[in-house]
């Protein structure tokens, strides 16, 4: 693996459950300290420097082909996992000649279509060797299967990236697809998010696929009975590590956010509310057993829902409600790209062969190395042992 000084350069490809994009990243890693074991608790060795970054919107083919995806023919699930690998393949390579980059690998997420690890089994498709098969680095893809297989819940897998990259900061918490909360090596899946409010906008109008600056939120009212409905629901009550899936919520969420005859402002200010409450909450949980003793203590917010100003209003007023002296903080060139970025972190580890997932986080084994690795098909690549061992 080519590398100058111990810098290395990345792209990562991050498509969320929230299906509003395809997120890309290009940057390039520095290990400081690479002598540091990856359970030091010296400070973090690794910096980045972000060359580009950009969201493609998904075409609206393909969020209806992926949505219908899950009740479709075993046939057509292997068929879209090749044509969703060319998609993005195509993309990446695209991207790669339009900003002329040299990067040494390529880190990709997938789409997650199943998520069920209480069953043993998680399933992001995006073929690896039909991605690969478009580029001309090594690509790093399926980060979540191993660490089912060890027990896990192949979910959050941000945490090691956030701890080892985006420092300083006392608790992390991304609103994307998903609401996902990180205190120092514990995180947990919160709870469903923009998923949830964009399909309640998409199931109002067809033709908008969210709610821009949560405008329409912010002019609704909260259901009480709703939110009842919402808060009662048991999985809440399910200690850290846990993760949510696409099949939670058609099963918990949909049946009682479409039911009655609620005007679709109120729906999506209740279920602003219901994210604040179950956010805090969670929060004031993994704060307790944590060390936080930075003079100001801060909540580093990414991802779609930091641009939600109804949602983000109600999240600040529910830690002030609970005394909760947290100050949000927003890094603009973070907000839509902190998946991306950390994914082509952790696919990194996978090519220096070092552990990136921690079992503490998500209820596997042992901490270990996730994710597989697809060779481009020209060759004139080759893994090199790192010179200076250790780990991330």
């Amino acid at each position: 693996m080519s590398s100058h000084k111990n810098n290395y350069c990345g792209i990562g490809v991050m498509t969320g459950t929230s299906l509003d994009g395809v997120d890309l990243v290009c940057a390039t890693f520095s290990d400081a300290t690479p002598s540091a074991g990856h359970g030091s608790e010296s400070p973090p060795s690794w910096s980045y420097e972000m060359h580009q970054a950009e969201s493609l919107p998904l075409p609206d083919a393909w969020r209806k082909r992926l949505l219908a995806l899950p009740s479709q023919s075993a046939s057509v699930l292997a068929q879209t996992h090749v044509d969703w690998g060319h998609f993005l393949g195509k993309i990446v390579a695209d991207w790669i000649e339009k900003h002329a980059l040299e990067a040494d690998f390529v880190a990709c997420h997938g789409q997650t279509i199943f998520h069920q690890p209480e069953h043993g089994f998680t399933a992001q498709i995006g073929d690896g060797e039909t991605i690969v098969s478009h580029l001309k680095v090594p690509l790093v893809t399926q980060f979540r299967n191993k660490d089912v297989v060890l027990g896990g819940q192949g979910a959050p897998l941000v945490p090691f990236g956030e701890r080892w990259l985006l420092h300083g900061h006392t608790a992390f918490l991304n609103l994307g697809g998903m609401a996902n909360l990180t205190v120092g090596k514990r995180a947990m899946d919160v709870c469903v998010c923009n998923m949830a409010l964009n399909r309640l906008m998409h199931w109002h109008d067809p033709s908008c696929h969210y709610d821009e600056g949560g405008l329409l939120a912010a002019s609704g009212s909260v259901d009480r009975t709703l939110l009842e409905a919402l808060e009662s629901i048991a999985w809440y009550r399910t200690p850290p590590p846990r993760s949510l899936g696409e099949e939670w919520y058609q099963r918990e969420l949909e049946p009682l956010l479409l039911s009655d005859a609620i005007p679709v402002e109120n729906r999506l200010a209740t279920y602003c509310e219901h994210v604040a409450m179950r956010v805090v909450a969670s929060l004031k949980c993994l704060l307790e057993s944590a060390d936080s003793a930075q003079s100001e203590p801060t909540l580093l917010v990414s991802g779609g829902g930091a641009h939600h100003h109804c949602l983000v209003t109600r999240l600040e007023h529910h830690l002030a409600l609970q005394s909760l002296p947290l100050k949000l903080v927003v890094e603009p060139a973070l907000t839509d790209f902190k998946e991306a970025l950390i994914f082509a972190f952790l696919g990194l580890q996978v090519l220096l062969g070092r552990p990136n997932i921690w079992c503490s986080v998500t209820g596997s084994s042992m901490d270990h190395l996730g994710g597989s690795l697809h060779l481009p098909p020209e060759g004139g690549w080759r893994l090199e042992r790192c010179a200076h061992g250790g780990h991330a």
